[in-house]
């Protein structure tokens, strides 16, 4: 069965932790494809949090840095060409 959000694409920030990682499980139990991030060192809680995920989700994982040129906005950019 489909969820309520199959063939939508949805990016969660700071999905590593808290809030965001709630709305991730939540958004991949409902079928979502996503695009997760999380700040940069954050890597590992991203792969946890990866395979939590149900089998229809697709996560595409990236962290940030504030001082690089990775931010969340060049990421979500990435992700919606891709």
């Amino acid at each position: 069965m489909q969820g309520l959000l199959a063939g939508k694409l949805a990016v969660v920030t700071d999905a590593s932790r808290g809030i965001g990682q709630a709305i991730a499980e939540a958004f991949a139990a409902e079928s979502a494809h996503l695009v997760l991030t999380a700040e940069a060192g954050q890597e590992e809680e991203l792969q946890k949090l990866m395979h939590t995920c149900p089998g229809q989700a697709l996560v595409f994982i990236a962290a940030y840095n504030y001082t690089l040129s990775c931010t969340k906005t060049h990421i979500i950019q990435q992700a919606l060409t891709h």
